[in-house]
C-alpha cells in the first residue's frame, strides 16, 4: 500500500508497518537524525540522474578513519520491501546500540554507513499513477509491464 498519511512528528509516530514514498524516507532520516544526533549523521553523496539527492545514514560512535560497513537497499526501486528493510534496520541500529552488545560492539569500532534509497528516481518513479496502473510513458517503448526491456 502506498501511503498517504500525514507527515510523523517523530520517529515514535513513524509508521514502520506501511511502505513509504521518497519523501516520507527521507523525512524519517531527519527525524532519526534529529533524536540521535549524537549516533547519526545524513550526508548528501550526489545526486540522481533526475536531480534528487542520494543520502546515507552515517552511524558513528566517533573517531577518525574508521574501518566501515555500507550497507544499500532500494537497489530494485519497485522491490518496495528493501527500502522498508532499511528503514527498520536504521531504527533497529539506534534502538540497540547500548542493549545488544554484538550491535554495540560493531558501532564502538566501525562505521555503519547506511543508503536506504539506492535509486531514488526508479523508486519515485513507482510510486506515480502511469507505473501503479501498469501505462507507459512516452519513450518507453519496448519496456514491458514487469520492467523487462524488449529486444
Amino acid at each position: 500500500m502506498v501511503s498517504q498519511r500525514n507527515v510523523p512528528q517523530s520517529v515514535a509516530t513513524f509508521n514502520y508497518a506501511t511502505y513509504h514514498t521518497l519523501d516520507e524516507i527521507y523525512n524519517f532520516m531527519d527525524l532519526l537524525v534529529a533524536a540521535n544526533p549524537n549516533l547519526v549523521s545524513k550526508i548528501q553523496i550526489g545526486n540522481s540522474y533526475e536531480g534528487r539527492p542520494l543520502y546515507v545514514l552515517k552511524f558513528s560512535t566517533g573517531g577518525a578513519k574508521r574501518p566501515a560497513i555500507w550497507i544499500d537497499t532500494g537497489i530494485h526501486s519497485r522491490e518496495w520491501v528493501t527500502q522498508a528493510s532499511g528503514v527498520w534496520f536504521a531504527k533497529k541500529i539506534l534502538d540497540s546500540y547500548g542493549k545488544d552488545p554484538s550491535l554495540t560492539s560493531i558501532l564502538d569500532n566501525l562505521d555503519i554507513f547506511l543508503e536506504i534509497v539506492t535509486n531514488p528516481d526508479g523508486f519515485a518513479f513507482t510510486h506515480t499513477k502511469v507505473f501503479l496502473l501498469g501505462l507507459h510513458p512516452p519513450g518507453l517503448a519496448g519496456v514491458y509491464n514487469n520492467g523487462q526491456i524488449s529486444g
